[in-house]
C-alpha cells in the first residue's frame, strides 16, 4: 500500500516538475509575424512641384459642408459646431459656423482686399485688409474668434502661391527622408538673405501632401497645417481632414469636412460683406502689431492631432 502512494507521489512531484520546468511549451504556440511591405516612390523636385501644381489647377471653386472645431489656448478642448465653406480661387473665401436650432455662431468672408469676421451674438464686425496679414491681436488680449483671419484659412487649404522651377526670385530644394519629401520654397531679399517662404511635406507612398508651413515675411512660422484623409472630388484630391495651428496666436482649427463639390458656379455676392446699421464695426489693422506672445501659446505646442 505504502509502495503505491510513494510511486503515486514520485508520479505526481515528477508530473509537476514538467509543467514547470517545461510544461509551458505543452501550451505554446508559434506567432507568425506578418511583414507590411511599403513601397516607397521616388520623385524629383521637378516632378514633385508638377503633381502639387497639375492636382490645384483642377480645383477653381470648392463648396463644402463640414464641422468646424476652434481651440484657443486649452490643450485638447475645441469649440465645435456645423460648418458651410465657399471657396472661388484665387482670393475669395466664405466660411459660416452655426449650431442646430441656434442663430448663426460667426460669419468669416474674404476677397483680394478685405476680410470680414462677424459675430451676431455680439453684433460685432471685425475687418481688415488682406494685404497686412502680419497684423497680431493686442499684447496680452485672449485669443478668439475674432483673430481668426479668413483668407489665412484659404492659403492653409490651397497652394495658391504656385511655384515653377526656374523662378528667379525664388528657389526651391528637396530634402529626403526614408519616409517623406520635404520641398523648401525660399526667397530671396533685398539682403542677399534667402527667407522662407513655406514648406510642403510629401510622403512618399502615395506622393501625397500631408503637412505644409507658411512663413511670414519676418521669416515667423504663422501656419502649420496637417493633411489627412485624402479622397477623390471630381478629377482632383482633396483631403478630409485639416488641422491648421497658428502659433503666434495660440490657437488651432481644425476642419472635418463632410460632402465637398467641385468648380460649381457661386453667386459673387456670396464674398462681400456689408453690416446693418445696428452692428459695431472694429477695424483691426489699428492694433498693436508686437510681438504678442501670450500664455495661450504655450499650450499650443502641446496640442495634439484628434479628430
Amino acid at each position: 500500500m505504502k509502495s503505491n502512494i510513494s510511486t503515486k507521489l514520485v508520479i505526481f512531484f515528477a508530473l509537476i516538475g514538467i509543467f514547470l520546468y517545461g510544461g509551458c511549451s505543452i501550451f505554446r504556440y508559434e506567432i507568425k509575424r506578418r511583414e507590411v511591405k511599403v513601397s516607397y516612390k521616388e520623385a524629383s523636385l521637378d516632378q514633385l512641384l508638377e503633381l502639387i501644381n497639375r492636382n490645384q489647377e483642377l480645383i477653381h471653386s470648392l463648396t463644402a459642408s463640414l464641422q468646424v472645431g476652434l481651440n484657443f489656448g486649452v490643450p485638447g478642448k475645441y469649440d465645435s459646431c456645423n460648418g458651410q465653406l465657399l471657396i472661388e480661387r484665387p482670393h475669395k473665401i466664405r466660411l459660416t459656423g452655426y449650431r442646430s436650432l441656434m442663430p448663426t455662431f460667426f460669419l468669416m468672408v474674404a476677397d483680394a482686399d478685405n476680410y470680414w469676421v462677424y459675430i451676431p451674438s455680439k453684433k460685432k464686425v471685425y475687418q481688415g485688409l488682406t494685404a497686412k496679414s502680419n497684423t497680431l491681436p493686442y499684447k496680452g488680449e485672449e485669443v478668439s474668434i475674432k483673430d481668426i483671419k479668413p483668407h489665412e484659412i484659404l492659403a492653409a487649404l490651397m497652394l495658391d502661391d504656385k511655384f515653377t522651377p526656374g523662378q528667379s526670385e525664388r528657389k526651391a530644394y528637396l530634402d529626403i527622408l526614408p519616409n517623406m519629401y520635404i520641398i523648401n520654397i525660399v526667397e530671396k531679399k533685398g539682403d542677399d538673405l534667402l527667407y522662407p517662404v513655406r514648406r510642403i511635406w510629401v510622403e512618399r507612398e502615395k506622393l501625397t501632401v500631408v503637412r505644409h508651413e507658411l512663413f511670414d515675411s519676418q521669416r515667423r512660422l504663422r501656419s502649420e497645417v496637417y493633411f489627412s484623409n485624402h479622397r477623390p472630388a471630381g478629377e482632383a484630391t482633396f483631403p478630409r481632414l485639416v488641422l491648421i495651428k497658428r502659433p503666434w496666436e495660440g490657437m488651432s482649427i481644425r476642419l472635418v469636412f463632410n460632402k465637398i463639390k467641385l468648380n460649381q458656379p457661386l453667386n459673387p455676392e456670396a464674398f462681400s460683406f456689408q453690416p446693418s446699421e445696428d452692428v459695431e464695426v472694429i477695424d483691426v489693422d489699428t492694433h498693436n502689431q508686437e510681438f504678442p506672445l501670450r500664455n495661450s501659446t504655450q499650450n499650443y505646442w502641446n496640442e495634439q492631432w484628434q479628430t
